[in-house]
């Protein structure tokens, strides 16, 4: 399962997806996206995470176990706002340019997963996972 997801965030990745976030004229939108196309297969892909609900692999992530019904890109902008705060801030300690737009998916509950395809190695985009508080828990690829 976490192949899956893996494989479906991959794919995104690789299909060209913009490293700034990019509205339908090709300008930068608010510090969010609600990409109609994006914001699906990312959800999907956190989904498939938590549908394995094995605790140790999930902490592994930064994640808790949710129901999927929970997991949703975010689209309110004072929680983006503050999201994309809190990715520059963790970014920053290591040198990375800061960036204008983000992804945020509600991760359950207790987190939030932020990530920006600026952000990769190789075909494999970073995911930061940050709790309620926006404290940075960990970071994945996929």
């Amino acid at each position: 399962m976490i192949q899956a997801a893996i494989r479906i965030i991959a794919t995104v990745v690789l299909a060209g997806a913009p490293p700034a976030i990019l509205n339908a004229e090709g300008r930068a939108t608010a510090s969010c996206s609600s990409d109609a196309v994006l914001g699906p297969q990312l959800t999907s892909g956190i989904k498939a995470l938590l549908l394995r609900r094995d605790t140790t692999s999930l902490a592994k992530l930064g994640l808790v176990p949710a129901d999927t019904s929970q997991v949703m890109l975010v689209n309110d902008s004072a929680v983006c706002d503050v999201a994309l705060g809190a990715y520059n801030a963790q970014l920053s300690q290591y040198g990375v340019q800061p960036v204008t737009g983000v992804f945020v998916l509600r991760a359950g509950p207790e987190r939030y997963a932020v990530l920006n395809f600026a952000n990769h190695a190789g075909e494999f985009t970073y995911y930061l996972i940050f709790d309620n508080a926006w404290t940075f828990v960990t970071r994945f690829g996929g």
